[in-house]
């Protein structure tokens, strides 16, 4: 891999070391889980050094209850959920369990999540839920310095543990340098990070706990402050494209790092073996010195992935089916540079676009658009998804077959997974899963190799947009040139438009189209927002979540939806959303699963509008009101809205915000922590995330 760089902090990244391998100064490698430099030219067959470094010798006490979060239990310490516990090694630590929460629950240690138990210096006293029972733990020089804490009988309750020296000794002149301890990557422990000041190889001195790494004007890093008070900004969020996700959150930073929060499982932090949900934003664990990110998109709760400011892909969590390209399933605990593995065929090419690394829990494949017109796939293949003939699984991104100068690509985010490719020349073609004639070929059979649409082709109109919704009930949309809007594929609420049942070739459904957006589940309706800015929606509208008005009857053509002029007041009459003097709408998001689905529309003044499901505030409109009917205005507390995007399943919604000033907000469902430090409860008006 090529030299990367953060200001003055530059290595050369060479993997996993090999005795067998000549390095020289500022080449990196990876060592018994800890990261080291090379100091030296021409250093061969010296092993990175064993880190040493200060015992303490303190006694620390904690008190460990247990609540009740989103249904499960939880362990606190000291009155705290806890995500991860820092221990020094060379301390006493005593866990005061006789808290009666504690019955049932025995606190215990082991090297792996829910692992066979680690004993090492760990004694017990009395039992749990009892007075004056403890657990004790007593770290020395042999530590791990990777632990879990756990309850001896119910797993996924507990969380991590790290265990590190107070300082640690670095021997220059011997090869090597330590230059991250552990598997945290970047501490605030001294000669955790080495950088080159201009002259020489340079440890950076110690921080605070919970400093943040950060580059001054000279371009020099330094620990700073904690990043909740860093000032940094949000400058994107999760691809709305496809299913939305699922009790979690993320954003990338102006720094181009991403946050994560909510929902742990399968590794959707990429922070490690921990799978922990995250009450407040954590840092996705890219290896120091990677290149800014510019995207990024999780999909239902298994498997996420990022483009790089220079077009490279990351993925991690899941890898059930090798969506992540490694060559294997194995899961990937951080993320993992798929762009720089020559078995991949986009190594070496420059990534523009990602279909989503989508599917159904662990039925995922993965797609990518690169520079040059080609597109790639990887992962579960059971319908042709992959594109390569076949329906084999495929563990390494290939080139999808017979497609060139391509510049978009869409899919449908679930396990039934159809593509559409759209051509510089204005064709499109489909490929895999094929229910209720989405590959618009005239039938359902699936393929696995790309197929011209012949609609177009045949009628001579150049598309210039498209898109799909989800789920075996998928359907698909095209824009031409003269902003037509087509249609086809599942019609199981009307919410194609036009014509009655499934329909297995376009048609032509509205005029004047700029953009347009379909539900992804059975209870379908499409949004199509017209060239002079009004709103119009068809499909299903149990909740009213169409917005054209006050009945929740299901609309089979195309219908314009209507605005609340007055704020919350019922009795108003309904207008257009291109009434005279009014913003245009700029774009329009549906989510839900199941017949709860709820609508959002962005006004090119900045403000938001909902209508349908607000069960759990999710329409931010500061209660739980549902069936408005027509589109009333989000709160904003005189914020402007720049973009957002939806999440959650069922009656479980929530919607993301960031702001024009780079601030941003969650209002909704709070379940494993989705809206971020906000206790699992719903919010009912937006809410600032603190990064």
């Amino acid at each position: 891999m090529a030299t990367i760089s953060l200001g003055k902090v530059s290595f050369s990244w060479k993997g996993a070391y090999s005795s067998a391998t000549t390095y020289n100064k500022q080449d990196v490698v990876s060592y018994n889980s800890s990261s080291y430099v090379c100091d030296t030219d021409g250093t061969t067959g010296v092993n990175p050094a064993t880190i040493t470094g200060t015992l303490v010798t303190t006694t620390t006490n904690h008190t460990v209850t247990v609540g009740v979060v989103g249904g499960d239990n939880k362990y606190f310490i000291d009155g705290v959920q806890q995500e991860t516990l820092h221990l020094l090694k060379g301390g006493t630590y005593v866990f005061n369990v006789a808290d009666s929460t504690m019955t049932g629950h025995p606190l215990a240690f082991s090297t792996t999540v829910d692992g066979t138990a680690y004993t090492t210096g760990v004694t017990s006293s009395g039992t749990a839920g009892n007075i004056g029972s403890t657990v004790t733990i007593v770290t020395d020089a042999s530590t791990p310095a990777t632990l879990f804490y756990k309850c001896g009988n119910h797993a996924g309750m507990g969380g991590r543990m790290n265990v590190k020296y107070t300082s640690t000794s670095i021997a220059y002149g011997s090869g090597w340098a330590l230059m991250a301890q552990g598997v945290d990557n970047i501490t605030e422990n001294p000669g955790d990070i080495i950088y080159f000041n201009g002259t020489e190889l340079t440890p950076l001195v110690a921080g605070s706990p919970g400093d943040v790494l950060k580059i001054d004007t000279n371009g020099f890093p330094y620990w700073g402050t904690s990043d909740t008070r860093s000032g940094m900004r949000v400058i994107g969020h999760q691809d709305p494209q496809g299913n939305v996700m699922y009790r979690k959150g993320n954003a990338i930073m102006d720094d181009g790092s991403i946050r994560y929060w909510g929902r742990g499982e399968n590794h959707s932090a990429g922070r490690g073996s921990d799978t922990a949900d995250r009450s407040y934003p954590t840092a996705v664990a890219f290896p120091f010195g990677s290149k800014r990110m510019t995207y990024v998109y999780s999909n239902y709760d298994y498997n996420s992935v990022s483009i790089d400011e220079d077009g490279g892909l990351w993925c991690w969590g899941g890898n059930g089916y090798g969506e992540g390209g490694t060559g294997s399933t194995g899961v990937l605990y951080t993320p993992y540079y798929a762009s720089g593995d020559s078995a991949n065929s986009i190594n070496g090419k420059t990534v523009i676009q990602n279909a989503g690394a989508g599917g159904n829990r662990n039925y995922t494949s993965n797609h990518v658009l690169c520079s040059d017109g080609t597109v790639h796939a990887c992962g579960y293949n059971g319908y042709g998804q992959i594109g390569n003939g076949n329906t084999t699984n495929q563990s390494r991104f290939v080139q999808v077959s017979g497609l060139t100068s391509i510049t978009k690509i869409v899919k449908s985010d679930s396990q039934y997974s159809s593509l559409l490719a759209l051509k510089s020349d204005g064709n499109v073609y489909a490929w895999g899963n094929n229910g209720a004639g989405v590959l618009a070929s005239g039938n359902t059979t699936s393929s696995s190799t790309a197929t011209l649409i012949s609609y177009f082709y045949d009628n001579s109109i150049t598309v210039t947009d498209i898109g799909l919704s989800c789920d075996t009930g998928a359907a698909g949309w095209a824009i031409d040139d003269a902003d037509n809007l087509y249609t086809w594929g599942y019609n199981g609420y009307g919410n194609l438009g036009g014509s009655a049942g499934n329909r297995y070739a376009p048609e032509l459904v509205l005029a004047g189209v700029s953009k347009a957006w379909m539900r992804n589940s059975d209870y379908s309706n499409t949004f199509a927002i017209k060239t002079d800015g009004s709103l119009w929606a068809t499909g299903y509208n149990g909740y009213g979540q169409l917005g054209v008005g006050a009945d929740s009857t299901s609309r089979s053509s195309f219908t314009e939806c209507k605005a609340d002029p007055n704020g919350n007041d019922v009795t108003a009459e309904l207008e257009s959303f291109n009434a005279t003097g009014r913003s245009p709408i700029v774009d329009v998001q549906n989510a839900g699963a199941g017949s709860y689905g709820f609508t959002v529309a962005l006004l090119a003044d900045g403000s938001l509008h909902s209508v349908g499901y607000g069960g759990n505030g999710q329409l931010g409109q500061g209660n739980t009101d549902s069936t408005t009917y027509w589109f009333t205005p989000v709160l904003m507390h005189r914020k402007k809205a720049a973009s957002f995007y939806l999440a959650g399943s069922g009656s479980e919604g929530a919607m993301f915000v960031k702001m024009t000033d780079g601030t941003f907000y969650a209002v909704g469902y709070g379940g494993e922590s989705m809206i971020p430090d906000d206790d699992d409860e719903y919010a009912t008006t937006l809410m600032p995330v603190a990064f």
